[in-house]
């Protein structure tokens, strides 16, 4: 509460917090200095992903890095968290990766995604997943894929859901 969690190309993760900011130097150093995003769990973790070096999970000072050969040494463009408890995890080249404890289940264009340039993701208040590449936008409902042809050869890079239900790409 009343804290700003920034991702930054060359500082790492910056918080904002009593009017101050200051660089999360957590113990053990792992964490890259280039991160794309950052998702705040339930339980007060973070996860972040990064370029070129995959995802790390962050409790207290401690950072763990999520092995898996689809996220290892990839950018993490976007994460979000179904109702399920599912996190979806968008990869720059290795498609979208779900995740539901140690399960993983990596999509790509040979399931149906526009492009395997992962370039935002949303899990909406439907329970639909909206995927955004960098040659369209896919939705993914009922256990497979869509494709919104308004949006063929367009880059969608980002996509919130408002309060009142409302989807803005």
């Amino acid at each position: 509460e009343g804290t700003l969690w920034i991702s930054t190309q060359g500082s790492g993760i910056v918080v904002y917090r009593n009017g101050k900011f200051e660089q999360l130097l957590p113990g053990n150093k792992i964490l890259p200095k280039s991160i794309r995003c950052i998702k705040i769990n339930p339980d007060g973790s973070l996860l972040a992903g990064s370029n070129n070096q995959g995802l790390f999970l962050i409790r207290d000072t401690v950072v763990t890095q999520i092995s898996h050969p689809a996220l290892n040494e990839v950018t993490i463009i976007a994460l979000d968290e179904d109702r399920l408890g599912n996190l979806w995890i968008a990869t720059d080249g290795n498609g979208v990766i779900r995740k539901n404890g140690n399960t993983y289940v990596q999509f790509t264009t040979a399931n149906g995604l526009k492009s395997n340039a992962v370039t935002s993701i949303l899990c909406s208040a439907t329970e639909e997943v909206l995927i955004g590449t960098s040659q369209g936008l896919n939705v993914y409902a009922n256990g497979r894929f869509s494709r919104e042809s308004f949006f063929d050869d367009v880059q969608v890079n980002f996509m919130r859901q408002d309060r009142e239900g409302t989807i803005w790409l």
